[in-house]
Formats: structure tokens, C-alpha cells, sequence
């Protein structure tokens, strides 16, 4: 595995692991959502995977779509709620 993939992995389980603990803060969750929106999840992530459990727990907190259904607008108005995040 190379040093990109491994630095990708860790970040993938540390935000897992912030979603899990419940004290993300809305800038935490605009990072989780963006890092999703950035990893172009347009179909379901490898099961297992730490992106493809924090893809599911996302999609279960308040606030948070699938990624798919986020469009321009929706990015203004989640920015907006969050202070401009």
C-alpha cells in the first residue's frame, strides 16, 4: 500500500472515529460530507472499508444526504447554516 493510500485510509478512520464519538462539531461534519463529496461516492464504497461505514453513518445524521443528491444550491445553504464553513 502506498504512503498516499495509507495517509488516506488513516484520515478516512480518524473522521470515522470522530462521527462515532459523537462530538462532532457542524465544521467536523462539513469535513466529513466534503471528504465524501471529494472521494466522488456517486455508487457505494467497498463494504468494510472505513469510507464506506462513514458514508453509511452520514447518510443516518441529521442534516447529512447522499452525496448524490447534493447540488450547487444545496452547498450554499449547508455553508450558510454552518456559518460559512
Amino acid at each position: 500500500m502506498s504512503i498516499k493510500d495509507q495517509l488516506s485510509e488513516k484520515l478516512d478512520q480518524h473522521l470515522l472515529d470522530l462521527l462515532d464519538s459523537g462530538n462532532a462539531t457542524s465544521a467536523d461534519l462539513a469535513v466529513i460530507r466534503n471528504r465524501l463529496k471529494d472521494c466522488g461516492l456517486s455508487s457505494a464504497p467497498l463494504p468494510g472499508t472505513p469510507i464506506a461505514e462513514m458514508h453509511e453513518r452520514a447518510q443516518a445524521t441529521a442534516g447529512l444526504r447522499l452525496v448524490t443528491d447534493i447540488d450547487d444550491e444545496d452547498d450554499k445553504q449547508i455553508n450558510s447554516a454552518f456559518g460559512g464553513v
